[in-house]
């Protein structure tokens, strides 16, 4: 955990009240204190953070989410101090295909409103063009690659279901 490595304040944000909710209990029971990690229900299109507020910020799988990918990054550029880093991770443009379209093969009619539900970005261009785009400097992409394995269902359909549909936002200050 970075709190080990000298990080003075984590600022966690989220727009699923219950992954927060599941984020706060997973710090309290390794014994972080509250004034340490701060948990806010937010949006990563809108935040309520005032310009210039992180060092850091840390945006884990989320660009998958996010129908206007533009908007934010130019919203995390904006809350990120001159000098500081923007670390963003995205899923690729196959990543957890098959249980995605079982899903929606499995859905009622009524309720089926797309094919797919994520917006990814297809290639690091695209990533480091929205980057350019909020007047980043300084744009280093790499692409990672690994297999998920699950020992059974139950604990893929945990992954997917508490991983997978929510946006996260870690912002990391010092």
């Amino acid at each position: 955990m970075v709190l080990e490595k000298g990080i003075k304040k984590i600022s966690c944000v989220d727009i699923s009240k219950f992954m927060l909710d599941k984020c706060k209990k997973k710090s309290i029971d390794k014994g972080y204190p509250n004034e340490v990690i701060s948990f806010h229900e937010g949006d990563v299109e809108k935040l309520a953070f005032r310009d210039s507020s992180f060092n850091i910020l840390f945006c884990n799988m989320v660009l998958g989410m996010v129908p206007n990918q533009q908007v934010a990054i130019n919203e995390l550029t904006r809350i990120l101090r001159s000098g500081g880093t923007l670390a963003l991770s995205i899923h690729g443009p196959t990543h957890l295909i098959e249980p995605i379209e079982a899903l929606v093969k499995s859905m009622n009619n009524r309720f089926y409103f797309a094919h797919r539900f994520e917006f990814w970005p297809r290639d690091e261009r695209k990533v480091k063009m929205f980057f350019m785009k909020a007047g980043l400097g300084k744009i280093k992409t790499k692409r990672l690659t690994w297999t998920d394995e699950f020992e059974n269902g139950g604990e893929l359909f945990d992954f997917f279901c508490f991983y997978i549909w929510t946006l996260v936002v870690s912002s990391i200050t010092s």
